[in-house]
């Protein structure tokens, strides 16, 4: 395995991360619309993607195996610093690129969890006030007794 090899899936897996921005910005306008259809849209949009990048993650672990001939645990920056100058400048620039671009994500995803977090909030608070307390739910008699209650008499009358 060479270099190229690794810099190509290091530039498929930035252009996947990258889509998976796109579609972290579009689920933050319809978190806003509130757009439940499309939100369920882009989800299973998002699952493809992580799945190719789970895929593309093998991929580059698979080469860099090969790169250096090894089993063990192999990280990035083993072949950085295992391979050629220009080369390694090269993977250098693309995983700068990469973490970037994972950094953005992250602030994006997080932006959505706290637009979730308040539409949950919103949510409760809506059935918290269209639930009736517990005082009016259940009928009692008033204080006040009627007129026949403290005299005795009932409103019904038994002897006919």
């Amino acid at each position: 395995m060479h270099v190229a090899a690794i810099a190509n899936t290091l530039k498929d897996l930035n252009l996947l991360h990258e889509n998976l921005l796109e579609l972290a910005t579009e689920k933050t306008d319809v978190l806003i619309r509130g757009d439940m259809n499309f939100l369920k849209s882009i989800m299973s949009k998002e699952q493809k993607l992580i799945k190719l990048i789970q895929n593309k993650d093998q991929d580059l672990r698979i080469f860099s195996k090969g790169y250096l001939q090894r089993e063990n645990d192999i990280t990035l920056n083993d072949v950085i610093k295992q391979s050629e100058e220009k080369d390694s400048e090269t993977l250098i620039q693309l995983k700068q690129q990469l973490e970037e671009t994972i950094k953005d994500l992250k602030n994006k995803n997080e932006t959505n969890q706290q637009l979730l977090q308040q539409s949950l909030q919103f949510v409760q608070v809506s059935l918290d006030l269209l639930k009736p307390s517990i005082e009016t739910y259940n009928y009692e008699r008033p204080m006040k007794k009627n007129s026949y209650e403290t005299e005795g008499y009932s409103s019904f009358e038994s002897k006919v």
